[in-house]
């Protein structure tokens, strides 16, 4: 399952990124910052 959600990640990370580069120049890296705030909480909760 792990290699699954990876090469899932692999071949919609770089879409979603290109297409987040087109609306503006930061948002790749705002919603890479989000999802890694999200995860750090669900770390934080299921521990």
């Amino acid at each position: 399952m792990n290699n699954a959600y990876m090469s899932l990640g692999n071949i919609i990370g770089p879409i979603q990124a290109g297409f987040l580069f087109e609306m503006n120049m930061f948002a790749p890296f705002i919603a890479g910052c989000c999802i890694l705030f999200i995860a750090f909480l669900m770390t934080l909760k299921f521990k």
